[in-house]
């Protein structure tokens, strides 16, 4: 048997999956013939058809230094590259590649997408272009000219793109998946949801559209249908940890924290290095009370840095969290950081009397609108305002006398006895002797405050948000004043509106709200009898001040509200109603004493 015949016989071989046989053949022959293009590049095929690019990259510089110009093997010498992480190399064999022949179609494409991993989408766009003018139905023109428009954000047109490549070829589960991944970030959750559900149809293995569609249906109201999907997703792939991850964030949703501990932690513990799982982990048994074994896992919110606010730009060291004993804490100066919204900094800030009578010169950074009342109510503090970078307050500690706030909290916040709850903010004096004037003048009767919005822009704003109209047995009854607590631009048309469809005045003072100082918050809070509010920053303020607090909490409140009770550790002063069916807004009207019994 010839050269030819043998070659043509081992390529069979391969074709057929025998690529051992194939690889030996070709071996045989280029110990003949050490100048036989197509043995080198067959051979270089096989090597990247068992996965391995990088034996595939010398068969194909040998065929290519005998043939420069193949296009054949240009272009799977880029593959080759591509598979090694090579991609500006893979860009210009490719690009030889499709200039080798009149019209490559393939190449074209191959070229888009080496640009496309190097981050170059734009410049990739005119290839698939190029590839399509000639041959409109190449489906994978289509479907990689929608990966480069998606990564550019240019939504509307990725959706022709992978819509295109679905008309011809319909089985196509990867351009369903993202499809569905456009309409999403479009806020198209239905259409999301039925590409999602196509690409799933077209390959009931895919776990990647399973997880997005059940992650998709439990944060827009369809918990149990989420949970459905993802609990049947971790069946079909047991070892898929993002699975594992999402169900835990769905059985958070439906307020089963319980169940959600043990994704979580069926989750860790197939990635050991999925931080978000063992953050999230940490919250689920912190909403338990387990305190100590969900401070622990707390500091992975430091990797990263999504949970920081204010002091995400700070660059984050190990010794941050190595804090374990307060005896660690003792030395001269300390800088504490404070962490994530405004009213995590103000129920974190709950500790500093504790750390100050350990290191007397200790500086707080803080939201600016906060620093005012922090030095007021903690004497020998010194707050400022969080730096843009390492520097000021920061360069001037040693990196080892530097914490963030929350890291603290395993420290003093063990158990829940270590919770005293006693007020420790204290509002401006003569603030507070203004906003009486301004009560006063509103007549006879108990002033409460009121706030319906929470988690406003975040993923959670309608579980934690109402309506006026969902108050109004409480705001229709006589002999007492309501006052708006919404910083919010909505609110004043909300008050208005709501005032002129039920002939209830809700008094709104917005230039106090809106103040860059809480200062102004925090004297009007002080001077009420009370306040009704979902979960918030309000509610925060109003009970570190010792203002009872009436706090409407949703079916699945985050962490800190805890999953059972009457009682937020935190404060003494804040009574919690839990959303079952209903919102009890009678409950909180009885308490009030402006409801009957």
């Amino acid at each position: 048997m010839d050269i030819p015949e043998r070659l043509q016989q081992a390529y069979e071989s391969q074709c057929g999956g025998d690529v051992s046989e194939a690889l030996r053949v070709y071996r045989e022959i280029l110990s003949i013939e050490p100048e036989n293009f197509d043995a080198w590049f067959l051979f270089g095929l096989a090597q990247l058809q068992l996965g391995r690019p990088h034996d595939a990259l010398q068969p194909f510089e040998r065929a290519l230094e005998i043939r420069p110009k193949n296009a054949q093997a240009l272009g799977a010498y880029g593959n080759a590259l591509i598979g090694v992480g090579r991609i500006d190399d893979a860009i210009a064999a490719l690009r030889k590649a499709a200039a080798a022949v009149l019209v490559n179609h393939e190449e074209l494409v191959n070229l888009g997408n080496a640009l496309c991993q190097a981050g170059r989408h734009e410049e990739a766009l005119p290839h698939f272009d190029a590839a399509l003018a000639t041959k409109p139905d190449l489906f994978a023109g289509h479907y990689n000219r929608g990966v480069a428009l998606k990564a550019l954000d240019r939504k509307e047109e990725a959706i022709l793109a992978f819509r295109r490549a679905l008309e011809i070829k319909p089985d196509l589960a990867e351009a369903a998946h993202n499809l569905g991944s456009v309409y999403e970030s479009a806020d198209r959750i239905d259409d999301a949801c039925d590409a999602y559900r196509q690409a799933i149809e077209a390959r009931p293995s895919y776990t990647r559209p399973r997880i997005a569609l059940g992650r998709l249906l439990a944060e827009t109201y369809r918990v149990a249908e989420g949970i459905e999907t993802l609990v049947e997703t971790t069946e079909i792939d047991p070892a898929c940890a993002d699975a594992h991850y999402e169900l835990g964030r769905a059985l958070m949703l439906s307020g089963r924290p319980r169940d959600g501990v043990e994704s979580f932690q069926r989750a860790f513990t197939l990635a050991p290095n999925h931080a978000d799982a063992g953050f999230n982990l940490s919250l689920a048994l912190l909403t338990l009370g387990e305190f100590e074994k969900g401070w622990k896992l707390y500091d992975l919110r430091l990797t990263t840095l999504k949970q920081l606010g204010g002091s995400a730009r700070v660059r984050v060291s190990a010794q941050m969290g190595a804090v374990r004993k307060r005896s660690e804490l003792r030395g001269d100066r300390l800088l504490v950081l404070g962490e994530q919204g405004l009213g995590d900094e103000i129920m974190f800030s709950s500790i500093l009397p504790e750390i100050l009578s350990i290191v007397p010169n200790t500086t707080l950074t803080a939201d600016p609108r906060l620093v005012g009342l922090f030095n007021r109510s903690f004497p020998g503090l010194t707050a400022c305002a969080h730096p843009p970078r390492d520097g000021g307050a920061i360069a001037s500690v040693p990196e080892g006398r530097r914490h963030f706030i929350g890291s603290l909290m395993k420290v003093f916040r063990r158990r829940p006895e270590d919770f005293p709850g006693t007020p420790y903010l204290v509002a401006d004096p003569d603030r507070r002797t203004q906003m009486r004037a301004r009560l006063a003048a509103l007549g006879e009767g108990r002033k409460f405050g009121v706030m319906w919005r929470g988690g406003v822009g975040g993923d959670r704003e309608h579980l934690r948000s109402l309506e006026l109209e969902d108050l109004q047995p409480l705001l229709e009854k006589s002999g007492n004043h309501w006052i708006s607590l919404s910083h919010l631009p909505a609110a004043d048309e909300e008050v208005a509106a709501f005032s002129a469809r039920t002939g209830i005045t809700i008094h709104h003072w917005p230039e106090l709200l809106r103040s860059d100082d809480y200062d102004d918050t925090a004297a009007l809070l002080a001077e009420l009898d009370g306040l009704v509010s979902v979960t918030g920053t309000i509610a925060h303020c109003a009970a570190a001040l010792g203002v009872p607090a009436h706090v409407l909490v949703n079916r699945a409140p985050e962490w800190r509200y805890g999953c059972q009770g009457s009682r937020m550790l935190w404060y003494n002063a804040m009574t919690l109603y839990r959303q079952t069916d209903h919102w009890p807004i009678g409950e909180v009207g009885r308490e009030l004493g402006i409801l009957d019994r």
